[in-house]
């Protein structure tokens, strides 16, 4: 038997001795097993299968060299095995079908499969089973009825017959134009069509530039199109419709045939026959023969001067010329000034000639004629060319779509040269210059334009002329002259005076400029003599206010001044005022290089000032409150040897005025704005503005200014409240400001608005804040709200500026919610005003108090919308309001706070009279009093301040 077959029968007779003891793993010796299960779910065409394949040893004994075989069913096609080992196996080096060699598989252990799959194209029709076997062999397998397993599914094969067809533009495309197909891909089943790849052609002289699908029935568009378009499925009774574009381009002159070529592909078509369809069409370019021809001036041009060129562009035929593009460029020595056209043979000219030109077309026979203008540079001499260029989109033939057409110019030289007198001229003294023109050819130079020009400290007088070689002097002499002819070599020389200005040092000069058509060399046309004058001139000038206001200090200013050339020294500055009895007090600025007095006063010495050197001398005189005089400032400065003693002296005056006297800004409860201008000395001013100039005398009377009846004021600092009958009949209130705050504070307002509507006035109060560029407003009729408590009623507006004095506020919603308004100062009271359209175009008067900690207890006068001047007053801890009107009206209230968390400088009571509603609001000076919209009081107001 031999030692290793005895060594077999061994270990067979010890492994069955210990499997009937119960030893081992449960079976003696080594059996190898092998199990599977497939995918549950059924398979689908085009998506994977999973099986699972198990190798165990379930022997007591171990496995070494065992060889698995996996064998799919058709139609599986195999993508994957990969394997996972436990309990000490050990995986094959490679998975594949071949055979596997598992090195190891101890007692226990497991290798797990995992093999992926897909269904194969075609693989027959309907519900298919299909299956993985997998089977393992050991030579010392004890049990080889279980090494081999079957794990089955079922597959399902769907079929559908898509069929494409096709439609190609109706009609001969012309070249360049856009070819259209419409290419439908169907369904018609009976299972959805799955992994559609659709490829388009055009063919023929075609270029392809887009594709558009619309999709039919249960169809879906893909998100991707273009020459290879891949669609997921396509179910049965739908359809793709895919719209191709393509510009033609065939050979000009003849028709070509094109067609675009639509084939599709895919996993499950039971009939391929119809799977692709070819449309077609033709297309064809016309051809045309433009060709440009040009002339150029005849005649010699003078550089400077102006030239044109004629310039043809022509179709010969046989077809119409599309598209024209005309480019017309004149070379570097020309400027173009412009362009016009001629048409025949029923070619049509461009609407605008110009440089650049797009002609749609000029048919068989037609010709266009440019009329091209120019002016040759100065100085040019030699050839001229303009070029104009043709490019139709059908000319075949482009060598003579372009034609340059030329000219002649000439140019001119004039030489001017200039000297003056030697050494120094004193101011006032008269010098004289030489001036020549000569004329360096090639020809004879005419209409020569001649200027001569002195700079400032000069005056010209009167101008000699002298001609050689032929020269002619211009007829008239003068700063501005013409000669007539100048041949070649001849020469013109000009004797010019001139006045030195007495004061003036330093260079002076005089020039002389010749000019003529064609110069060739401008830069010797023009040629400067310049004298050396000498002066010391001291001078003074003074400055001051048209008008001081009494009870604050006119201001002078003086400005003594060397402009040399010499040092002055001991220079004596004396200042008088008139009437007497004013004093100055006096300040010095000096210039750099300059030194103040060490003792300044109304009379002082400078002791030295060098030529360009000054000082500015301030005087400050303190004006009483009471005083109307005209004050004059009087200043005297004198230096020995100062030459001109003429601008030694300067004087100025200033009128004191009342303080309060001057323009204001008023707003009107009409919704106007005015300009109120009032001289308080006087007693008279002036309201202008909407379409009214009216002129008003006035006298005081207490604390009020009367003007007539009710028609009254009162005023306060840069503050005027008052009435005026504005060009009616009845006083309508006003208030005037004339200090204006250029920036926006944050900040809360109670606000007073009277709109001037078709239906009669109508008042209104509400809230406003500011808070930086935002501006909020909250106005509910029969509520005091503030804007943070408003809600929905709340309108918000953006704001900008200021521009001058007023800034804008534009709604947020509805930008033609627009309105201006102004934050008027007064002493240290901002209020908000505007007298502008509301939103519906009426006009609007809108004041803004600032909210405080409460009312007080007050008495004001000022203006009704009644026509009367009311005096009104709070009492009672601002809880009864009142007012006596000088008509002899009179009426009280009682007022109630607004609710919590509503504004503190704003209440509202029941007048007793007549049970109306009425709003109070105050910012001290300020008290107003308004009417209920809901009432007969509605558009009531009275202005009034303390």
């Amino acid at each position: 038997m031999g030692i290793r077959g005895l060594a077999s029968v061994v270990s067979l007779s010890l492994a069955l001795l210990l499997a009937s003891c119960g030893g081992g793993s449960g079976r003696s010796g080594t059996d190898v097993v092998v199990s599977g299960v497939g995918p549950s779910a059924q398979i689908l065409r085009g998506e994977t299968a999973v099986f699972t394949m198990t190798v165990a040893n379930e022997g007591d004994g171990p496995a070494t060299d065992v060889t698995v075989r996996n064998q799919l069913a058709y139609p599986l096609v195999l993508d994957s095995i990969t394997c996972e080992a436990t309990g000490g196996a050990v995986c094959p080096s490679t998975s594949t079908t071949a055979p596997m060699a598992i090195p190891s598989l101890p007692s226990g252990a497991q290798l797990t499969f995992t093999v992926t799959t897909h269904l194969a194209s075609g693989g027959g029709t309907g519900a298919v089973q299909v299956s993985n076997t997998m089977s393992a062999s050991f030579s010392a397998d004890v049990s080889t009825g279980n090494n081999s397993a079957t794990a089955t599914a079922t597959a399902f094969f769907s079929t559908a017959d898509v069929v494409v067809t096709g439609v190609g533009p109706q009609g001969v495309v012309p070249g360049g134009g856009t070819a259209q197909f419409l290419m439908t891909v169907a369904n018609n089943g009976p299972d959805t069509a799955t992994h559609l790849s659709i490829d388009n052609n055009v063919q023929g002289p075609l270029t392809l530039t887009g594709i558009v699908c619309t999709a039919v029935g249960n169809a879906v568009c893909p998100t991707t199109i273009g020459f290879k378009t891949a669609v997921d499925e396509l179910p049965a009774g739908s359809a793709l419709q895919f719209t191709v574009s393509a510009v033609a381009t065939p050979p000009r002159g003849a028709a070509a045939p094109f067609a675009n070529k639509m084939l599709v592909t895919l996993d499950n078509d039971s009939d391929t026959s119809n799977n692709s369809f070819i449309a077609e069409g033709s297309a064809y370019t016309a051809q045309s023969g433009v060709f440009v021809t040009g002339v150029g001036p005849t005649a010699t041009v003078a550089a400077g001067t102006a030239t044109s060129f004629t310039m043809t562009v022509e179709n010969s035929g046989p077809d119409a010329a599309t598209n024209v593009r005309i480019v017309d460029s004149v070379d570097s020595q020309l400027v173009y000034t412009g362009m016009s056209c001629q048409a025949s043979g029923a070619a049509v000219c461009p609407d605008a000639p110009g440089q650049l030109m797009d002609v749609p077309s000029i048919p068989a026979g037609g010709s266009l004629v440019f009329s091209v203008g120019a002016v040759v540079k100065s100085g040019f001499n030699g050839t001229v060319r303009n070029t104009m260029t043709a490019t139709p989109d059908n000319d075949s033939n482009r060598s003579d779509n372009s034609a340059v057409a030329s000219g002649t110019t000439v140019a001119q030289d004039l030489t001017v040269t200039a000297s003056a007198a030697s050494g120094t001229v004193p101011g006032g003294a008269v010098t004289s210059f030489t001036m020549t023109v000569l004329n360096k050819g090639p020809g004879t130079a005419t209409d020569i334009a001649i200027t001569d020009t002195a700079s400032a400290g000069l005056t010209l007088g009167s101008i000699g002329c002298a001609a050689t070689g032929g020269a002619v002097c211009p007829v008239s002499m003068g700063p501005a002259m013409t000669a007539p002819s100048m041949p070649v070599n001849s020469t013109l020389v000009f004797t010019v005076q001139a006045t030195v200005a007495a004061g003036s040092s330093g260079a002076l000069s005089n020039t002389l400029t010749a000019s003529v058509p064609g110069e060739s060399r401008p830069v010797d046309n023009s040629a400067t003599a310049t004298i050396n004058a000498l002066s010391a001139d001291l001078g003074v000038s003074q400055t001051g206010a048209q008008t001081v206001a009494g009870g604050s200090s006119a201001v002078f200013t003086a400005v003594v001044a060397n402009p040399g050339p010499n040092i002055a020294s001991n220079i004596t500055v004396t200042q008088t005022l008139s009437p007497s009895g004013y004093m100055a007090t006096v300040a010095c600025a000096p210039s750099s290089g300059a030194a103040c007095p060490g003792t300044l006063g109304t009379s002082m010495t400078i002791p030295s000032l060098h030529a360009g050197d000054y000082l500015v001398l301030t005087y400050t005189v303190p004006v009483e409150a009471s005083k109307r005089d005209a004050i004059t400032s009087t200043v005297q400065i004198a230096a020995a040897g100062d030459t001109n003693a003429s601008n030694n002296t300067a004087l100025v005056t200033t009128q004191a005025v009342n303080a309060s006297s001057g323009l204001y800004t008023a707003f009107a409860a009409d919704g106007h704005q005015y300009d109120l201008n009032v001289d308080f000395d006087a007693g008279s001013y002036t309201l202008q503005g909407n379409g009214q100039v009216l002129t008003r005398s006035f006298t005081t009377s207490g604390s009020d200014f009367v003007v007539s009846g009710s028609a009254r004021f009162r005023l306060s600092t840069d503050l005027i409240v008052g009435g005026d009958t504005l060009g009616g009949s009845t006083v309508t209130p006003y208030i005037a400001v004339r200090s204006f705050a250029t920036n926006l504070q944050s900040g809360g307002f109670n606000i007073a608005s009277r709109n001037i509507l078709a239906s009669g006035p109508a008042t209104h109060v509400g809230t406003l804040t500011v808070n930086g560029n935002t501006l909020a407003i909250c106005q509910i009729d029969g509520s005091i709200t503030r804007a943070s408590n408003c809600g929905t009623a709340l309108k918000s507006y953006t704001l900008s500026g200021p521009s001058g004095n007023a800034f804008t506020a534009v709604g947020t919603t509805d930008p033609n919610d627009r309105f201006t308004f102004v934050i008027a100062r007064i002493g240290a009271l901002r209020v908000l005003l505007t007298a502008d359209k509301a939103a519906d175009g009426t006009p609007q008067l809108r004041i803004g108090l600032p909210d405080g900690s409460g009312l007080a207890d007050v008495s004001v006068a000022g203006a009704s919308t009644t026509g009367d001047w009311v005096t009104m007053a709070l009492t009672g801890g601002a809880s009864t309001y009142g007012f006596t009107g000088l008509s002899g009206t009179s009426d009280t209230a009682s007022l109630i706070a607004a609710p919590t968390g509503g504004p503190f400088n704003l209440r509202q009571g029941t007048r007793a009279s007549n049970g109306q509603k009425i709003d109070v609001l105050q910012a001290l000076p300020f008290m107003i009093t308004v009417g209920d919209p809901t009432g007969t009081d509605s558009g009531l107001m009275q202005l009034g301040i303390q």
